[in-house]
């Protein structure tokens, strides 16, 4: 379904599809119906728009009043006049409601009474409506497959879908429960596969031994704390994995015996100290991707390298940036820089969700412009090109400002020059200055190593690393079996 007319505060009498559903809902004798929306903005807009329709008979009306009335009688007279209180009289006779935390506690128990007596038909609520309360209903209807979750617009998890779309069907009433997902956006099936058909959240325990909980059991008479934490939900959960980790500690046991390394003390030696370079590569690659670093050579022209994970895009070429900056109280300046890369894929992504795959050498390729974040960028060149087209929307001066970038590669072959932190970026900071000055003291001690000179050095370093993998298993699996 498309929902191009959404009810607003300010045209509330659009039509949207959900009104449309509810209404078939409605006349297909489909109700009692959960409208599930993610914002409360949207659950008030949308009963709004159905406050002209009646569900309830005279009877009905009369039974909602008394129990209305009966319910806010702990309120005062001032808070009585409220408009909040006001505005969902209307709704509340016409066997609509609406449930989400901006209410008053005393209008939300009020609905959920009334609903849990059959008395609301509609119900529009937030996800939090299908959090510890067992008020089924015959069909959900969800108004978006999207919900905010305080940093990013996501899908909605298997978990959270299977949470809300329990509620449809209700024991001994109904011998099947109707859930219907409006799709306001392109979707690809794999996603809504993974939403419908998804694993549910795992139940895992969040009980935590503290110091004062022992001593509060303790101080209680007839509670014997160790009986009580033998029979918690978490020692339970540890019990029952038992099994399962002592086979696995066998497994690790084997596997660990299996990789023999000679003369393995200096190979050890050798791989700590890598380990210790590899730890350092990445603080100083923070330092020049940190965005009040990067933003000013985040030129249009500037040849860069981008790495996603360990996914290695290549050398593209930046087109535009924009910086997100922080917020007064996280202490101002740039948080974030989004950079607009050229880089040639396997394959287009325009108009796709589908993550973008660099091209293999010797394909063609699609080149395009993503979107990439500071702690992308792996490389900068002190390359740049002189002339950048105006205009990037056509697939021929995409292909064109990339085949200029190749022979600018070709001509440099392997030796790219590269921005230098100091003398060019002119960072400045004396944790960097220690970064720098711990850098050149292991790669000291590693030419110094007797290993380093050896030819097969990389292949007695993947050997240990593999060793090192299992052995981190090994203890963190025999810890737990231990506690």
């Amino acid at each position: 379904y498309g929902q191009p007319n959404r009810p607003t505060a300010n045209n509330p009498d659009n039509e949207s599809n959900c009104f449309k559903l509810v209404k078939m809902i409605m006349e297909r004798n489909f109700a009692p119906v959960i409208v599930f929306s993610f914002s409360k903005k949207d659950c008030e807009n949308y009963a709004m728009q159905m406050s002209k329709l009646d569900f309830t008979s005279d009877t009905e009306k009369g039974l909602i009043d008394k129990l209305f009335e009966n319910a806010t009688k702990v309120l005062s007279e001032e808070d009585r006049k409220l408009p909040a209180v006001i505005n969902i009289i209307p709704l509340i006779r016409r066997g609509i409601g609406i449930h989400h935390g901006g209410l008053l506690p005393i209008l939300k128990e009020t609905i959920e009474i009334l609903f849990g007596e059959g008395l609301l038909k509609v119900l529009y609520a937030t996800e939090t409506f299908a959090m510890g309360l067992n008020m089924p209903a015959r069909t959900v209807l969800f108004t978006a497959c999207r919900k905010f979750d305080g940093k990013e617009r996501r899908f909605i998890t298997s978990g959270e879908y299977i949470q809300m779309s329990g509620r449809a069907g209700r024991r001994g009433l109904d011998d099947k429960g109707i859930v219907m997902l409006i799709i306001d956006e392109k979707v690809s099936p794999d996603t809504v596969r993974n939403i419908v058909q998804g694993k549910p959240d795992s139940l895992n325990s969040a009980f935590h031994l503290t110091y004062n909980m022992v001593l509060n059991l303790m101080r209680v008479e007839e509670i014997d704390p160790e009986y009580m934490l033998e029979r918690s939900f978490f020692q339970f959960q540890n019990q029952s994995a038992i099994p399962e980790l002592v086979e696995k500690v066998k497994e690790l046991s084997v596997e660990k015996n299996k990789i023999v390394i000679n003369n393995e003390f200096d190979v050890r030696s050798y791989f700590l100290i890598r380990q210790q370079l590899e730890d350092l590569a990445k603080q100083y690659h923070s330092f020049i991707t940190d965005p009040k670093n990067l933003v000013p050579f985040c030129n249009p022209g500037r040849l860069v390298k981008i790495k996603k994970n360990d996914v290695d895009f290549g050398w593209g070429v930046i087109v535009n940036f924009k910086s997100v900056l922080k917020s007064k109280h996280e202490g101002g300046g740039i948080g974030e820089a989004i950079i607009n890369v050229l880089l040639n894929l396997e394959q287009s992504v325009e108009n796709t969700e589908d993550e973008p795959i660099p091209c293999t050498s010797g394909k063609l390729g699609e080149p395009e412009i993503i979107n990439i974040r500071h702690n992308m960028v792996e490389d900068l060149s002190s390359l740049r090109l002189n002339k950048m087209p105006n205009d990037l929307k056509s697939r021929d001066s995409r292909m064109l400002l990339y085949n200029n970038v190749k022979e600018v590669l070709q001509r440099c072959s392997t030796d790219i020059p590269l921005l230098d932190p100091i003398n060019d970026m002119h960072i400045k900071d004396p944790e960097f200055d220690k970064v720098i000055e711990q850098i050149e003291k292991f790669e000291s001690r590693l030419f110094a190593h007797p290993l380093h000179e050896r030819e097969d050095v990389d292949e007695l370093y993947a050997l240990y690393l593999e060793k090192d993998k299992v052995l981190n298993n090994f203890h963190c699996i025999t810890f737990l079996i231990v506690v």
